[in-house]
């Protein structure tokens, strides 16, 4: 259903394909985004997100609703009207008229399903999603924030795909639709036509930003989604106290270097890029340490002669140990992580120390605060 929802919404769509059987079309996807069954949702939502990557999804961008569930304010708030509430509510939310707003809040709900081929699926749909309807703002407040949030994951995979769905949602990827909807297409890491311009070896500058403007048509994103796509990779990720956090930065920011790398909004940051994958490269996850090194490889392959000139002598000082590092202030909070579960140790009463509040109660407990 998908790909040939996919079909009708390319611009040279057959006129056998009418408006309203794509419209009916996609409102029972988004119906089925609902379904009790979590695999059966996420394949309607893979079906939405290969249309959507086509163009934006022909449902309007908001309906209301006027199915609202009422308070049962004169039963008592025992454990089975609350159940009998939240199941009432599931049931208007099935109801609920189809949206690409509400597509975007129920791929969103999958983001943090438990399954994690579910979680896979939906990365993947909102991707597409977001890719094929860049001006929606209802999906980057939804659909973008959400895929960022998953940079707390420790699961290698998810890690991965949202780094492929970001490149998709910047804009510039030289990877036309039909590659995608047209063949069996798992992942940009085994699409083999995009290797040879993701980062060229040898090339002018001149020559590159052609290559840069030149690419764009296909999924041009918006500067404003460019913009907090790298404002979260540096201000939240890459110097996190958490070292999945940082894990997920650097994987993110290898993949926007390896397809988007001759955007302007990246090749306008190559040297803070390169300042934070150097700083990366001691880090005690080892994953973190190789995408870290891919990371510099990529930065060095894109900039001209005098960027090159001045990467590798930056990176001669740091190795040398005379080059002066501006490192960021890191935010810590209480909750914040520091160490991982079980790595120093116990309190004395048993509990753990791993958060910056438990360091600090024991540190006063000591009287060393």
């Amino acid at each position: 259903a998908g790909f040939v929802l996919a079909q009708g919404l390319a611009r040279d769509a057959p006129p056998s394909i009418e408006t309203a059987a794509m419209e009916s079309a996609a409102a029972a996807l988004c119906r089925i985004l609902a379904d009790r069954t979590p695999h059966l949702a996420a394949a309607a939502a893979c079906a939405l997100g290969f249309a959507g990557l086509r163009a934006a999804l022909p449902l309007p961008l908001v309906v209301e609703s006027s199915a609202a569930v009422p308070a049962d304010t004169d039963s008592p708030a025992d454990e089975k009207s609350e159940a009998a509430r939240k199941e009432a509510a599931k049931e208007a939310a099935k109801k609920a008229p189809p949206s690409r707003a509400l597509v975007g809040e129920r791929v969103l709900g999958m983001l943090t399903d438990k399954d994690t081929k579910v979680v896979l699926r939906s990365i993947s749909a909102a991707g597409f999603l977001l890719a094929g309807d860049p001006e929606n703002a209802t999906f980057r407040e939804s659909l973008l924030e959400g895929l960022l949030k998953l940079a707390t994951s420790k699961t290698e995979d998810i890690q991965f795909a949202v780094g492929e769905a970001l490149v998709f949602v910047f804009g510039g990827l030289n990877l036309p639709c039909e590659d995608v909807l047209y063949s069996h297409f798992s992942c940009l890491t085994d699409c083999a036509s995009l290797h040879k311009s993701a980062a060229p070896e040898a090339a002018s500058n001149d020559a590159a930003m052609q290559d840069a403007s030149a690419v764009q048509v296909h999924f041009p994103g918006t500067d404003a989604t460019r913009a907090r796509v790298l404002e979260y990779v540096f201000d939240e990720c890459v110097f996190h106290t958490r070292s999945e956090v940082r894990c997920s930065g650097t994987v993110w920011l290898t993949n926007l270097l390896k397809y988007c790398g001759q955007h302007a909004a990246v090749q306008a940051k190559l040297s803070e890029i390169h300042e934070a994958l150097s700083q990366l490269l001691g880090d005690n996850n080892e994953l973190t340490q190789e995408m870290a090194s891919r990371g510099m490889s990529l930065v060095y392959e894109l900039g001209d002669e005098e960027t090159k000139k001045e990467l590798v002598g930056s990176l001669v000082g740091t190795l040398s140990g005379t080059a002066t590092r501006k490192r960021r202030a890191v935010k810590v909070v209480g909750e914040t992580r520091v160490f991982e579960e079980g790595q120093m140790g116990a309190a004395p009463d048993g509990k753990s120390l791993s958060t910056y509040q438990e360091l600090c109660s024991l540190a006063n407990e000591m009287g060393q605060p």
